[in-house]
């Protein structure tokens, strides 16, 4: 016979669940924030770019949407040609 659980349903209190809800949902947020922090950072490093610039903040735009591209998807994703993709991966690569 399965025991059950006191503090779900049955009457219990399921405070010490709501907690660890809350716990999660803060960390989510603040992590969130942080990243949202990083990618603004790194896009203002991008400013000082010459004529790669557009493509290279295309790329940095893409990769901030989806981290995990290829360089066929970020050409395809930023309508570039596959060397142009591949030349602003490698420079934001360069840049840090």
């Amino acid at each position: 016979m399965a025991r059950k659980n006191p503090r779900v349903g049955h009457g219990g209190s399921s405070r010490p669940q709501q907690g660890r809800f809350d716990e999660t949902a803060t960390a989510a947020i603040s992590t969130a924030h942080r990243l949202l922090e990083l990618f603004r950072a790194d896009e203002a490093r991008l400013s000082g770019l010459g004529r790669s610039g557009p493509s290279d903040r295309q790329v940095f735009a893409a990769l901030c949407r989806r981290p995990l591209q290829s360089i066929k998807q970020l050409s395809s994703v930023c309508n570039l040609s596959f060397p142009t993709a591949a030349k602003a991966l490698e420079t934001l690569v360069d840049l840090g």
